[in-house]
This record gives C-alpha cells, structure tokens and sequence, in this order.
C-alpha cells in the first residue's frame, strides 16, 4: 500500500471515529460500531494481500506482525474485542463508559501503527485522559521453542490446563489458553480437548514464554503430535473462500479419478525430476519415457486428450529447462546440489510431508514446490491459498528437521504459466499458526471417526452438503452433491455398516499412526522416534551401522547395495518386500526426525 493511500484511508477512519463519537447513539452502540471499525479497518488493511483468514484473530495476528504493531496497542485492541464481547457480564468496576473510551483509543492508536499516520487534534481530543486498561507487560523468565505435555485436566475459571512437562515430570504446571494478544486462535483446539479428546492428552506447545510464577503461555497448541498429518491433506482445507476442514473428510470418500490435469502433474514433476540429474535432457528423449509412470491410465484416454497431454508437456518442459540451466541461479540455486523429493517427519508440528525440491547451501537454502496449474484467485504474491499454505508448512517441517539452524526461502514453481514462473513464498508466522490450528481440528474429525455410533459421530456425516457450504462452487460443490446423494439413498442397515466400517477403519489408521499404549511393541508409525535405539535393536526393528557398497540410484532401475558392518546386530534382518525407512545414524538420538529420509 503507498503513501497516499495510507495517508486517505487514516484520514476516512479517523472521520467514522469522530462520526461514532457525535453520534447519538447510547454508550453500547456506540461499542459495536467501534467494534465494527475496528473490523473494517483491519479488512482494509488486509485487502492487498488477498489472504484467507479463519478467524479474526488470525487477521489481526497477520497485521500486527506485518506493520510491527506496539505490544500496548495489541493489548488495548485486543481487551476491547474481549471486553464487548462480555459487556453483559462486566466486572462491578469496569462500566459501559470504561468499556466505550477503551474502545475510542484502541481504534485511533490502531489507525496509527497500521497506516503510519499520527493521530490528528480532533481524534487526540476525544481520548480519555486516563485508561482503566493498563498494559503491564508480563515477565518471562524463560522461553522454549516447544514443551512436550500431557493435559490433565482443565480449569475453566482460571483459563489454564493443568499437566505435566515431560523435561520435568514430577512437577504440575499450569498452561494459560485464550491469552488475547497470543493464543486465542487456537480457543477451537481448546474446546475440542474438552469436548472431543478428553484427557489425559499429549500436546505439543510451540514458542512458550514461561513467566515468574511458573504458567505456561504458548503460541501455539499442537495435539496428539505423535499422528502426523500429511502437509497436502491441511493445505487442500484452504480455498479461495476460506478455510474449511471438512473437505479433508469428504476426500476421503470420493473415488480416485485420473485426469488429464493429473496426469499432467505427474509429468511435470517427472521432467523436474529428470531435468535436475541430466540438464542436457530433450523432451523428444525424455517424453516416451512418462508412460511408465502409469501406463493404464494412459490406456483410457482418448487420442485427442493424449495429443494435449503431448502439447502440454512442452511448455511445462521448456520452461523447467530454463530455470534449470539458467534461471535458478539467480534466485542462488544451484539445481546440482537440490535433493528431489526429499521427505521428513516433524513431531514438534504433527505433520510431514515430501517437498518437490530442496536446496541447501552454505548460504542459503530454498523450498520449490512444482505446481503444473495456475495459481486460482492468487495473493499478493501472485499464489493460490492452498498452494501458499503447503509452502508455510514445509517451512515449518523445515526448521522443525534442521532445529532451526535452517531459514529457508520458500518459492512455487508454476511450470505451465508464460512468465514470473517462480514466486516467492515469505513464511508468515500468524498464517502458519492457523495451518497448525486447522491440523488439530483434522485429527478432531479422525477422533470422531473412530467414535462409530455416536451422535456426534452420525452428525459429522449430515454436514457434507452443498446446503451448509453455499460458498463452495464447481468440481466441490458437484462432490458435496454426489456424497448427499449416495448417503441419503442408503437403506438403514447399509448405513449403519458404512458407520461401523468407518469407525474400524479409522481406529485400525489411529493404530498403524502412534500405536496403542501400554500394548509392548505397538507404537505404529511414531515408534521410529518414540522407541529408544537400544529398544528398536533389542526388538530386531532396526538394521544399523551399514555402508553403501553400490550406488545405482540414478540408473534406470535404481538399486542401494549395502554391506552390514562389525556394528551391524547379527540377528537383525528384513523380509523379502519389507517396506524400509533410511535415515543417517547420529549418535543414538532420534535422527529420523533430524534429517531427510528416504
């Protein structure tokens, strides 16, 4: 936003609080329209960027830390939210009056920080002189990045957890939620816990500033950080509209269809992939080669859908080469040095997921996911809303894997696209925040999942349809539509073993993710980092202390060859067809979360 138009819009906001003020309204309208001001000015303040937001807490985050907003003016904004919402229950000494010049200063000193105006003599005029809220900023007297957790129960008058810390266990600690300035995002994990998890829980809590008395105050909540989520399967819940988690449920009972569009996909990432081995590649080499990627889906197209997949591919291929050999370099990429495809895990957010491609240099290191489509009603930054998401989240993995020693600049790659292909990806932490929030409410619907019977369970099904979404157009709206009718068409029974096969499914997923506590040997998926390496060698889990004797793995049949070493246990083996995990060893600690795996 220019000069100019920061200069006009304070002048305008200034004018409505001054319109609010005269007006004749009594003390309580006048609060909702400052209320409504204050919203306006922070959708105003927002509208360049064409970000999504959940939650108004998320919009306020997002400016407040873009415009590097003063702690005080947070707080006086946020305790005027808070306060209007409680204005029927108002403490003895904090009237309407109270409430209503709060809300006055809050506004003007908010047009000022975010427009970079100072407040005219009119405005300073109508600004109580003395405040009932005094900020007093709270003493941290330590802070961690993240403090591993079991909730033990809730204290709803206090608005804290009680728990215990895993780096101290013996003692009770006391964790603060719905702080307005930090965590009030995350007030619909909170009520899930209690209404849906139970206790006790594990969470992770992410940046905690621990104050004098010894009360926890995170940024951010992470639940049951042991199942973690694919970083696809979170970003695909956020769309040109808004952010909706109950898309990532109704994919999961839509059929797999093999389009041209997805074809084309696979296409491109195998020209990504092919490209940074052989930069000298040609696509008339290298194009026959992508029928092996899945020869029966190419058997059912028609020949004049080949014909544009085959045109297609052109362009995605030349305008990969062009970075490849000459582009990346610019952006300080060298494509040699990239790893494709490389996955990771990361307990401290919950998630995981397998980036297209990662450099990592002496200097700098960069995330390029590869998108074959345009970018559909595009951010400031010239990116779709999911797409800008899946990046926030690998950015996240990122620093998590390489425990924040890496910053990664985050870039997507629109392949099929004539110009600017390659746009930058800042990672915003208040955006990144809401990801993490829209996780925990993706293993809340799982929770429900493996409740097959209840009402809550029955309910969760009633919601995906197109009347309840009217904001959802197109190939959504048309899913929504054909989910309603195949499950309003079922007869009772065939109902009642659809809920049922639901529920095993999802406890049989739940088992195969973090395990069953408690059963020896059953840790699932977590039980790479979960289970100590003297237990995983003790239990012939883990094949260790090997050395490559053969290296093919840019042959046409990739193929790892390793010898086992004096280390190795002899009693430790792999059946023929076992699906394994590579990682590097590092002196015993769980390094599958603290490198790239294969």
């Amino acid at each position: 936003m220019d000069d100019f138009k920061q200069q006009e819009l304070a002048k305008l906001f200034y004018k409505e609080l001054l319109k609010i003020h005269q007006g004749k309204l009594d003390e309580r309208g006048k609060i909702d329209g400052l209320y409504f001001l204050i919203n306006l000015i922070f959708v105003e303040a927002t509208r360049e960027e064409r970000l999504q937001f959940s939650t108004a807490f998320a919009r306020l985050a997002f400016v407040f830390q873009k415009h590097k907003v003063e702690k005080k003016v947070q707080f006086w904004i946020h305790s005027f939210r808070r306060e209007r919402w409680n204005l029927s229950n108002y403490k003895e000494k904090t009237t309407p009056k109270d409430i209503y010049e709060l809300g006055v200063k809050a506004t003007a000193e908010g047009i000022s920080s975010i427009f970079n105006q100072k407040i005219n003599k009119e405005v300073k005029a109508i600004i109580a002189a003395k405040n009932t809220f005094v900020y007093t900023p709270v003493a941290i007297k330590e802070f961690r990045k993240r403090a591993r957790v079991v909730l033990l129960e809730d204290d709803e008058v206090k608005q804290e957890f009680v728990g215990k810390d895993e780096e101290n266990p013996t003692e009770i600690i006391q964790i603060r939620y719905n702080i307005a300035d930090q965590n009030e995002n995350f007030n619909a994990t909170v009520r899930e816990i209690r209404s849906n998890f139970g206790f006790p829980i594990t969470v992770n809590l992410i940046d905690v500033g621990i104050d004098k008395d010894g009360v926890y105050r995170p940024r951010a909540f992470v639940v049951d950080p042991d199942y973690l989520v694919d970083v696809s399967a979170i970003s695909e819940c956020f769309k040109e509209f808004g952010t909706e988690p109950l898309l990532y449920l109704l994919k999961k009972f839509m059929p797999f269809e093999s389009t041209k569009y997805l074809m084309i996909g696979n296409i491109a990432n195998f020209f990504l992939d092919e490209l940074m081995t052989n930069p000298e590649a040609t696509f008339k080499e290298t194009f026959p080669r992508v029928f092996r990627l899945n020869p029966l889906a190419f058997v059912l197209f028609e020949e004049s859908v080949m014909r544009e997949i085959w045109q297609k591919s052109q362009k995605h291929f030349l305008n990969l080469k062009r970075y490849v050999v000459q582009e990346f370099k610019k952006f300080e990429i060298e494509p040699q040095d990239c790893f494709i495809e490389p996955s990771f895990f990361s307990e401290r957010y919950g998630i995981q997921g397998r980036l297209d491609a990662f450099y990592i240099g002496e200097e700098k290191s960069a995330i390029i996911e590869l998108k074959s489509g345009k970018a559909y009603m595009p951010n400031r930054y010239g990116i779709s809303n999911n797409h800008f998401t899946q990046t926030l989240l690998y950015d996240l993995i990122v620093r998590s894997v390489y425990q924040d020693k890496v910053e990664p600049v985050n870039y997507i790659f629109y392949s099929g696209i004539d110009d600017r292909q390659l746009r930058y990806a800042p990672a915003i932490k208040a955006q990144q925040f809401e990801a993490i929030q829209t996780r925990n409410q993706i293993l809340a619907i799982e929770k429900r999942l493996e409740s097959a019977g209840s009402q809550d369970f029955k309910n969760i099904f009633h919601r995906l349809s197109p009347g309840r979404f009217p904001q959802i157009k197109g190939f959504l709206a048309a899913d929504l539509a054909k989910f309603e009718k195949t499950y309003q068409g079922m007869t009772d029974l065939e109902r009642e073993y659809f809920h049922a096969f639901c529920g095993f499914i999802s406890r049989e997923h739940r088992l195969a993710k973090v395990g069953q506590e408690g059963v020896e040997n059953l840790n699932g998926h977590a039980g790479l980092w979960r289970d100590a390496f003297v237990d995983k060698e003790a239990n012939f889990d883990l094949l260790g202390f090997l050395e490559i004797a053969e290296n093919k793995v840019r042959e046409e049949a990739p193929l790892l060859v390793f010898n086992r070493t004096e280390k190795t246990h002899p009693l430790a083996n792999f059946r023929n067809g076992d699906i394994a995990i590579l990682y590097p060893y590092q002196a015993e600690k769980t390094s599958v979360l603290n490198s790239q795996i294969f």
